[in-house]
């Protein structure tokens, strides 16, 4: 996806409301307060996401979708693990989140596993036309988790396209168990059509952005000195802000085509 394709300004909805433990229908006002005013620095440290599941069940061909908007019905099985970085533009702010895609083969868990630390959003893909790989999906989170104290696990259902709307909701009562039983959210999408990937993606990249800022002002140790009455974060805020902040010199704020004022429009109500 192009540059503009992920720039996010509005909130970000699930995929189901029944079937996700985040249950915030809007911004968070300090995240809207701080996206407003905080025009001073390049980026927030990376957010980074790994997509786990057995093989075959389209990790890849999601990823390749958002990132490039292509689809490859004969691609190369992934040989341990690959990533790339994309720079998300969240309400005027660049954000850039890692995405880990992993092997689903057994004899490259011990080239996998490694990577799981530090990750904000565990991905558990599935295929929709293959039951069986839902079941395995417990399993899969199991060993991430142990790996990683994660903030959001996702329950994805790829290859949607391969379903009649009959099948699907025919599934959705062991699906909505599966979600339950994982503490997770879950979105169906087809990476050959390309159908509520984009979504998916704007909605993770959102929620780890979210906890990622809430993060760093809970480590303030005033927020009231982190923002001023005005429009503008003050002197003595951004010094103590700055000092607990990370840069990544491969998060360097780029024009992604969302001016500061666009993105001011959709946060006054929520930062007043």
């Amino acid at each position: 996806m192009s540059a503009a394709a992920r720039q996010i300004n509005t909130f970000r909805k699930p995929f189901n409301h029944l079937m996700t433990p985040n249950k915030v229908n809007e911004i968070n006002p300090d995240v809207a307060r701080f996206c407003r005013l905080g025009s001073d620095y390049d980026s927030l440290n990376n957010g980074k996401m790994i997509f786990i599941g057995e093989s075959g069940v389209g990790k890849s061909s999601l990823i390749k979708r958002f990132h490039r908007n292509k689809f490859n019905s004969e691609s190369q099985e992934t040989c341990g693990v690959d990533f790339v970085t994309l720079t998300f533009n969240i309400f005027g702010v660049p954000f850039c989140l890692e995405i880990w895609d992993t092997a689903g083969q057994e004899r490259f868990k011990w080239i996998t596993t490694s990577y799981y630390r530090g990750t904000n959003v565990i991905v558990v893909v599935f295929d929709l036309s293959e039951l069986s790989t839902l079941h395995e999906c417990k399993k899969w989170l199991d060993e991430a988790s142990y790996q990683n104290n994660h903030n959001f696990v996702f329950l994805v259902g790829n290859k949607l396209d391969k379903m009649s709307d009959q099948t699907f909701l025919g599934m959705k009562e062991t699906i909505s168990e599966t979600c339950k039983d994982l503490n997770a959210e879950f979105w169906a999408v087809s990476s050959k059509t390309g159908k509520q990937v984009s979504n998916l993606f704007l909605r993770m990249a959102y929620l780890t952005f979210e906890k990622i800022v809430l993060g760093k002002l809970d480590c303030a140790n005033d927020k009231s000195e982190l923002f001023s009455s005005g429009s503008r974060i003050n002197s003595s805020g951004i010094s103590k802000f700055l000092s607990i902040m990370f840069y990544s010199s491969d998060c360097v704020s780029k024009n992604l085509g969302l001016s500061y004022s666009d993105a001011s429009t959709n946060l006054k109500k929520y930062s007043a």
